[in-house]
């Protein structure tokens, strides 16, 4: 995640004052692999439902909008929307959703017990 805000972010600006940060797909990754560090430890069948959940129903939140410039809109951008932000003069822009990565993750983990 730092690589994204540090090295990323730079060589889409080339501002070294990092004005604009773009959290993008190396950023989600790294989130969803943080959350699988604390998921591993549930039974593999609940990581494959909650997955399964994730994948066919995040869509459903569609309705749902971060309408203000708060801590509370970040989170909820960092989940499931695109959106930009604004705070002390930088830029925070989502690219990538935590939410539907997360739950490909999930999957993932799952699937590779198979095998």
């Amino acid at each position: 995640m730092l690589l994204e805000v540090v090295v990323i972010s730079f060589a889409w600006t080339f501002n070294p004052a990092y004005i604009i940060f773009r959290q993008q797909v190396i950023w989600v990754l790294g989130l969803s692999m943080v959350c699988m560090s604390a998921l591993i430890y549930l039974p593999t069948k609940t990581i494959l439902i909650i997955g399964i959940m994730i994948l066919f129903e995040h869509n459903l939140l569609d309705t749902i909008h971060a309408t203000g410039n708060s801590f509370k809109d970040f989170l909820w951008a960092e989940l499931h929307e695109r959106k930009r932000f604004y705070f002390a003069g930088h830029q925070a822009t989502t690219g990538y959703f935590l939410l539907a990565w997360l739950g490909i993750m999930m999957l993932g983990y799952s699937f590779g017990m198979l095998y």
